[in-house]
């Protein structure tokens, strides 16, 4: 754009912004997220600024990673994972620059809400909110193999026709690349969105709205966890769909190298307890190595979840699978094949 002004006025259009930061910065533009610094190898999250500004002997440093995985091991409760968050860049002006290796774009809940709040239409959510959660990952690039996720929550008290509108979706976290977080490391990129869950909760107040000039105050609770399989399991905290179900106590058969939910006589039907989940979850937390872990899962069948920070969320009732999956992909066809 400043190419093209400048061949019509050279001298009057020296100034403009040559770049589309530059233009948002110009502008005053300025996005709704926070940035966090993933940890490369376990997902633990830092603050920008704390690893941008780490400093050793009043110099630029590489801060590492300060993350326990096991605290409850005698032998690693005091191993760190010390992991480089960051890089060093040597800038032309003889300064040296820190650049994460990992960013974490986080956007609040409660910030987003009060912005859809101050459009005309929006309050026809009410002041009490349902939201649904989804994770989903996808490829951003033709030429090569690089997932990047996005999390994000739609209100369930908005009607069907516009309620999966751009303009009305919460966009939440998005997770770096190239490959999608594994297990339950994606734990650390929920941490935020639950903190602010629970404040949703226990209600918030909206300074002004399009309809209440004074304010209102408002509630939410997270009603729903819609993504395919493989994310709400690991959302969730459950062990892969291939091993067992969700909802009951069946177990998969694996036979010939291979996982199938044969033997309809089986009687292992009976429902899940939501309880029972929450315990073995915090019984996984309380492994002190990976081998436990395995065990553990294996024989229960979860893992722990940050979701269940909030004390209404059922991990069992709370979980549907995406009907584009289930259905269109066959999924359903091949479970009862």
């Amino acid at each position: 754009m400043k190419l093209v002004l400048c061949e019509f006025s050279s001298d009057d259009f020296n100034d403009f912004p040559d770049s589309l930061y530059l233009t948002r910065k110009k502008l005053g533009l300025n996005d709704q997220f926070h940035s966090f610094v993933p940890c490369p190898k376990c997902h633990k999250l830092y603050k920008k600024e704390e690893v941008v500004d780490f400093k050793q002997e009043d110099n630029p440093a590489i801060m590492k990673c300060q993350h326990i995985e096991f605290p409850n091991s005698s032998v690693r409760r005091s191993r760190l994972c010390n992991t480089a968050l960051s890089e060093k860049i040597s800038a032309s002006t003889n300064r040296t620059i820190i650049r994460p290796n990992l960013m974490y774009p986080f956007a609040g809940i409660n910030q987003q809400l009060a912005t859809m709040f101050c459009r005309p239409g929006s309050e026809v959510a009410d002041s009490h909110l349902g939201l649904m959660l989804n994770l989903d990952w996808f490829q951003p690039y033709d030429s090569t193999i690089y997932s990047i996720g996005v999390i994000y929550a739609t209100i369930c008290n908005l009607p069907h026709d516009i309620r999966f509108r751009r303009e009305n979706l919460l966009t939440l976290g998005i997770l770096p690349g190239p490959k999608k977080v594994s297990l339950h490391k994606v734990k650390h990129y929920l941490a935020p969105i639950v903190n602010e869950l629970e404040t949703l909760w226990a209600g918030l107040t909206l300074n002004r709205t399009y309809e209440c000039e004074n304010g209102k105050r408002v509630r939410g609770a997270l009603i729903l966890v819609s993504c395919d399989i493989p994310a709400a399991r690991k959302i969730c905290g459950h062990v892969s769909a291939l091993v067992s179900c969700h909802r009951c106590e069946k177990k998969a058969n694996y036979e010939n190298g291979q996982h199938n939910f044969a033997g309809m006589d089986d009687v292992g039907y009976s429902a899940r307890d939501s309880n029972k989940h929450r315990q073995n979850a915090l019984g996984w937390r309380r492994c002190n190595s990976d081998a436990a872990r395995k065990r553990f899962v294996k024989e229960t069948g979860v893992r722990w979840s940050e979701l269940l920070r909030l004390s209404y969320f059922d991990p069992i009732r709370f979980i549907t699978v995406d009907p584009m999956h289930c259905l269109f992909l066959g999924i359903a066809k091949w479970i009862v094949k």
